[in-house]
C-alpha cells in the first residue's frame, strides 16, 4: 500500500531491533529509520517493550468500490484481504448538525451558516484509492496461520489417508512426507502423483492465502 507526498505523520510498522551489540544496533537503527512510516525501537536488555498498543495503528476509509472489489480470506475468527492503493487526504465536512445562536437570539442549524466557515467545518479524511490496474505490479502469495503437523494428520485421516509420523516427519500412504520447520515452514517430499497433489491441496486449505 502506498501514501501520497501529504505530510502523514501517522506510523505504519513499528521495528524492534535486538540481540546486538549497542554499535550495531545503533547503526541498523540509524540506517532503518530512513525508512517511511517506519518507527524504530532498540530496547535495552531487561527492558520490555509494549508492542499491543494501538496508539500506531492508521485508521483510514475505504472507497465501497474498493471494498467490493476486495477478495477476503478467513484466518480463525477474521477475515484478510490484499489491497494495492494509495491513501489520500480529502476534506470532508463534519456531519455534526451542530446548533448556533445566531446575534438575534435565534438558534439556526450550523447548515446555514455563511460559506467562509467551510474550511472550518470540513475534516482531513484518511480515504484508500485503488490505483489504477496498470501500476499493480502483483504480489507474491501471502499464507496466515500456523498449522499443525498433528492437526493436519486428522485432516489427512478424515480425507481417507494413512498418515503416521516418524521421527517428527508425517508420512502420508508412504509416499509423500510433511515436514514443519522451526520457523514454521510446511514442506512436501514425494513423487509428483495424484495423492501428492490432493495433499497439497488439503495443506493449502489450512491456511487463509492472500
Amino acid at each position: 500500500m502506498e501514501k501520497d507526498s501529504s505530510d502523514l505523520s501517522e506510523i505504519f510498522v513499528s521495528w524492534i531491533l535486538v540481540r546486538g551489540t549497542k554499535d550495531a544496533t545503533d547503526s541498523m537503527a540509524e540506517y532503518c529509520s530512513r525508512l517511511d512510516g517506519v518507527k524504530i525501537l532498540t530496547p535495552n536488555v531487561g527492558e520490555m517493550v509494549d508492542a499491543t498498543r494501538e496508539s500506531h495503528i492508521f485508521q483510514l476509509r475505504l472507497r465501497d468500490y474498493v471494498v467490493s472489489s476486495l477478495d477476503f480470506a478467513k484466518a480463525k475468527e477474521i477475515e484478510l484481504a490484499w489491497v494495492d492503493g494509495l491513501i489520500e487526504l480529502k476534506k470532508e465536512k463534519r456531519d455534526t448538525k451542530a446548533m448556533y445562536e445566531a446575534e438575534d437570539g435565534e438558534i439556526a442549524d450550523e447548515d446555514k451558516k455563511d460559506d467562509d466557515d467551510d474550511d472550518d467545518s470540513a475534516d482531513l479524511i484518511p480515504t484508500l484509492e485503488a490505483l489504477p490496474d496498470q501500476v499493480i505490479q502483483g504480489h507474491k502469495a501471502v499464507f496466515i496461520n500456523e498449522p499443525k503437523l498433528a492437526d493436519f494428520k486428522r485432516v489427512l485421516q478424515l480425507e481417507g489417508f494413512q498418515a503416521e509420523f516418524a521421527g517428527g516427519v508425517l508420512i502420508v500412504n508412504d509416499t509423500v512426507a510433511v515436514r514443519r520447520y522451526e520457523a514454521g515452514r510446511m514442506q512436501l517430499e514425494g513423487a509428483m502423483c495424484d495423492d501428492y497433489f490432493r495433499i497439497r491441496d488439503l495443506l493449502y486449505n489450512q491456511y487463509a492465502i492472500i
